[in-house]
């Protein structure tokens, strides 16, 4: 892995995380368990954008790998409140999940 992509995801993360909770959590409750896409070199006018993608996606964005379907599982039968997160930096992603509490 790309130590550099890895050290900007981390850095653009402990700025944003708090963003990416709240909208992962906001699609969370109008689409069920999911994962939160973000590409944090695709802005729109400084705004990150962000893809929300269920479990219950119909595309092949699961079935694109093992490592996807095994991600999906752990999405479904995760019990306690998590954020789920894809962060990619050109060719680097890492997939990370976050405890969270609904207040």
């Amino acid at each position: 892995m790309d130590e550099t992509n890895l050290k900007q995801i981390e850095t653009f993360l402990s700025t944003y995380e708090n963003t990416l909770k709240n909208i992962f959590i906001t699609a969370e409750k109008q689409h069920g368990k999911g994962i939160l896409i973000i590409d944090i070199n695709n802005n729109n006018k400084g705004n990150c954008d962000t893809k929300y993608i269920p479990i219950t996606n119909r595309d092949n964005f699961w079935e694109q790998s093992e490592d996807m379907l095994q991600v999906k599982n752990k999405i479904e039968t995760t019990l306690e409140k998590k954020i789920f997160l894809c962060l990619i930096n050109n060719q680097t992603s890492i997939i990370i999940d976050r405890p969270y509490e609904i207040k």
